[in-house]
């Protein structure tokens, strides 16, 4: 797994991607939003990899779940979900 501090190929931080399993609904939204980043693991969502480089579709998913289950951070600031 890449480390969250480093750089993402275009120079930005790197961004850290969690689930909170036991808050997740398992509605399947994030997997549908960023195929790439979540899938569903038994009832829960689980992202595959734990950072990613900055993406508008892994803000959608954090924004889009209904228990709020997704965090997005960059070092120790939290991007997503947005307000």
């Amino acid at each position: 797994m890449t480390d969250p501090a480093e750089a993402a190929a275009d120079g930005t931080a790197a961004w850290r991607v969690t689930v909170d399993r036991g808050a997740c609904l398992g509605s399947g939204i994030c997997a549908a939003l960023a195929p790439g980043l979540f899938a569903l693991d038994g009832e829960r969502s689980r992202p595959l990899r734990g950072t990613t480089e900055p993406d508008e579709a892994v803000l959608d998913a954090a924004d889009s779940c209904p228990a709020a289950a997704i965090t997005v951070a960059e070092g120790t600031e939290v991007v997503g979900p947005r307000p």
